[in-house]
């Protein structure tokens, strides 16, 4: 195990260990080391004192030893400090937290309990069986303990709630019945169904109905879909709503209608921005189906109003400029003024570079999203580039939207595009 961490990251670890302290890979990276013997860039570490010390004293000790072996540090709540090290072209976060216990008041709000609804109490003389029942799943609560010894790394598997078993089972088991209080393990669960295959526990069937979803947030529930295939955690997470007769707030209700998406062959996506850009693709009428809640999908999803229809008008410029390619290939005479300025494509075309030109943001992540090199790229690119500095003589008495047709006409004879439509 020791050996699969980077040289830089080993030798801060053993300087940590070499003041007096153990520490304990667990979550979601002793669990992958365990399945297949790798480990990610994030890595969360329980550290204890070799000997027993006051709490003040321990936490003001962790925090500067931290920072005198990796400089700057991150406090967080509940006395857990994240560092961030570079080792051979990688950037590694690593969090440090002490053992804790989350204890939940005695009753539940009309709305259930949130994220961060408990109290905490910091122990560093608590078993692993006690600081690991704050977890959520066995499978998550399986640590790789190791210590600096006279003969070097002693690494030991911590196991106190039969992780193994279950990983070994590819079965998610609640590690207790504090479990169902946090509505953001509702969407683990859904997320670790997915990405790792596994079957739920016959007791987390049963209980699933315990949860109380009000408090979930716009933030995790997008974050944890995002983790995973998007569309298919949206599809389970309503099913098992519905299955349990799950009462939702009212911003899931819109996002509901993301359940119609039908499939497609284009790359999963990992942000709002991405999932628009998948939107506008599909036909219109599935959209139309997506979007009958006009106006809510797209504030739901924290974008800026009308961004999917940016990005049909996106998808619709390949059209414009290869209808444009061909209008100038046929053409037997260059256009006049006239013909230019009142041409359905030209004027298109002028939607387009206006479009691109306040919003290049939206046009840059779909080409980069659906791994679009075509030319249309870079005839939007340089019409915009050449029109944004082409200047109009002041004798121009034309209408703001004619001056902008006009620019691009001189754009495109700068640029030698579409010449016969230009009029070169």
């Amino acid at each position: 195990f020791c050996k699969s961490l980077t040289p830089g990251v080993r030798e801060k670890l053993e300087a940590i260990m070499a003041r007096g302290m153990s520490l304990c890979l667990v979550g979601g990276a002793s669990r992958q080391w365990i399945l297949n013997q790798s480990l990610p860039f994030d890595l969360d570490f329980e550290i204890r004192p070799l000997e027993s010390k006051n709490l003040e004293i321990l936490i003001e000790e962790v925090s500067n030893l931290l920072k005198a072996i990796f400089g700057n540090i991150r406090p967080m709540p509940f006395h857990v400090f994240i560092v961030e090290t570079m080792d051979m072209g990688h950037v590694f976060q690593l969090e440090f937290s002490l053992p804790r216990r989350e204890i939940y008041c005695a009753t539940e709000s009309a709305h259930g309990f949130g994220h961060s609804d408990f109290e905490v109490q910091i122990d560093p003389c608590m078993t692993y069986a006690e600081s690991f029942a704050r977890r959520d799943f066995t499978i998550n609560a399986v640590g790789l303990e190791f210590k600096l010894g006279a003969s070097g790394h002693r690494v030991t598997v911590q196991d106190p709630h039969q992780g193994l078993e279950d990983l070994a089972g590819k079965i998610l088991r609640p590690i207790g019945e504090t479990f169902y209080y946090d509505p953001v393990r509702f969407l683990r669960m859904i997320r670790f169904q997915l990405s790792l295959g596994f079957s739920l526990h016959p007791s987390l069937k049963q209980k699933m109905n315990k949860f109380n979803l009000h408090k979930i947030t716009l933030h995790y529930f997008l974050r944890e879909a995002f983790k995973t295939n998007f569309f298919n955690f949206i599809k389970l997470f309503f099913q098992y709503a519905e299955e349990c007769q799950l009462e939702l707030p009212s911003f899931l209700q819109t996002l509901k209608s993301l359940a119609l998406m039908p499939s497609t062959n284009l790359p999963l996506p990992d942000s709002p921005l991405q999932l628009a850009v998948v939107i506008a693709e599909v036909s219109e009428a599935e959209r139309q189906k997506i979007l009958r809640k006009e106006g809510k999908l797209e504030e739901h999803l924290g974008l800026k109003s009308k961004t999917i229809q940016k990005l049909i008008l996106a998808k619709k410029s390949e059209a414009i400029i290869l209808q444009l390619g061909q209008l100038d290939n046929s053409a037997s005479r260059n256009f006049s003024d006239s013909e230019f300025f009142h041409h359905p494509l030209v004027r298109d075309m002028a939607l387009v570079i206006k479009a691109y030109s306040r919003y290049p943001d939206i046009f840059e992540v779909r080409w980069t999203y659906l791994g679009k090199t075509g030319p249309e790229l870079q005839v939007i690119k340089q019409l915009s580039q050449c029109m944004a500095s082409t200047e109009l003589a002041d004798d121009y008495d034309d209408k703001v939207s004619d001056r902008e047709l006009r620019k691009m006409k001189l754009a495109m004879r700068s640029l030698g595009m579409f010449p016969r439509i230009a009029g070169l």
